[in-house]
């Protein structure tokens, strides 16, 4: 009845929203798997991830240099598991294009370098 959920970003992409994204999903991912609630540990000087998880609504306490974070999640619903299904349809279309255009760009240089 409980998941817990890990987020890791590279430094160089900090900043960005990738870590709320990463939230996001992994969240709307529990939910549409009936887990009634997510929880998430770091150190309490993790400012990153506290703001992560303050703003999305989950209780947080800390307690000697360590915090845990509990949220409870809604039922899953036929819209949430539709959006998820369409979210991760959409993000494959959107690698599989990318991987393409990556490929023509390599071949366009082979040739262009011959």
């Amino acid at each position: 009845d409980l998941a817990e959920l890990g987020i890791s970003v590279l430094p160089e992409d900090r900043g960005g929203g990738a870590g709320r994204a990463l939230f996001a999903r992994a969240a709307e991912h529990a939910r549409n798997r009936f887990v009634p609630r997510v929880f998430m540990h770091c150190l309490a000087e993790n400012a990153a991830i506290m703001h992560i998880a303050r703003t999305s609504g989950m209780e947080i306490v800390v307690e000697a240099g360590d915090a845990d974070a509990h949220l409870a999640l809604s039922p899953a619903s036929p819209a949430s598991v539709t959006g998820e299904f369409l979210t991760n349809r959409l993000a494959l279309f959107d690698y599989a294009l990318k991987a393409h255009v990556a490929t023509l760009k390599g071949i366009n240089s082979a040739l262009a370098s011959a």
